[in-house]
């Protein structure tokens, strides 16, 4: 069962592009062991408000606190280092290193061996590096992607591409995941083996925040569901509760959320 003490908090948080509020006072938290999702019509802040939580903007207004640490300032390596990885909405992989490659890059992240050892190829580095290698090939065969290891990334279908994204963010270790819309492009059979990983994941002490349009994946891997709209919070609660609730539907121009 999910903790009782927040992994993930974000307080007042606020961001703005000219006059364009793209978040607005959004608070939030996550509990360990938790799977989170955020949803939403296009356009509700959904990415936005990942890309603050992961760094990659900063905020306006507002605080965000990771296992109680203030990450306000912190650069998005800092808190990927404080255990903290994401996924894209757009795949950010490397197509012309291999699969195997492609994770490697995620576990260097773990490594201790600076420049110069690896450069003068002490036996230390090498050893590293043979674990590193050997943590890529765990998390490509927790994937289903061991036989793709030696193959460029780019040769991969979209979906394998998808799942490789996820394998390089699980090779930094972390202690909470970001997806952003890892369902987007997979067909039927791709997302319901995607709503397995993720209960794997979470099973492995992993705390999950998934952002994502796809409403029946959403509904059956979420324990906690906050809806957003122009930014702003519109209900937060059990995937029942947002379901049934009138104002989530209205912000989805009345269409059945199974088929948002």
């Amino acid at each position: 069962m999910p903790g009782s003490i927040p992994v993930l908090e974000t307080r007042n948080i606020r961001k703005a592009f000219g006059g364009v509020v793209a978040v607005s006072n959004v608070d939030l938290a996550v509990r360990p062991g938790e799977i989170y999702a955020v949803i939403g019509p296009n356009g509700a802040g959904k990415t936005t408000m990942l890309n603050l939580i992961s760094g990659l903007l900063s905020l306006d207004r507002g605080e965000i606190r990771f296992r109680g640490e203030r990450l306000n300032g912190k650069r998005p390596c800092d808190r990927a280092a404080l255990g903290m990885a994401r996924t894209f909405q757009n795949l950010q992989i490397f197509g012309n290193m291999t699969v195997l490659e492609n994770v490697m890059v995620g576990r260097h992240l773990k490594s201790r061996c600076g420049m110069l050892t690896a450069a003068l190829r002490l036996r230390r580095a090498w050893q590293e590096e043979q674990a590193i290698e050997e943590a890529a090939l765990r998390h490509l065969e927790l994937l289903g992607l061991a036989e793709r290891r030696d193959d460029p990334a780019g040769s991969l279908p979209f979906g394998q591409q998808r799942l490789l994204e996820i394998a390089r963010a699980l090779a930094t270790e972390p202690n909470i995941l970001l997806l952003d819309e890892p369902a987007a492009g997979l067909n039927q059979t791709e997302t319901a083996r995607l709503g397995d990983l993720i209960f794997t994941i979470r099973d492995r002490g992993i705390t999950v925040v998934l952002v994502e349009h796809h409403m029946d994946l959403v509904m059956r891997v979420s324990d906690t569901v906050l809806v957003l709209n122009y930014g702003e919070v519109l209900a937060q609660g059990s995937p029942a509760a947002i379901q049934s609730d009138s104002s989530v539907v209205d912000a989805y121009l009345g269409a059945d959320l199974d088929d948002a």
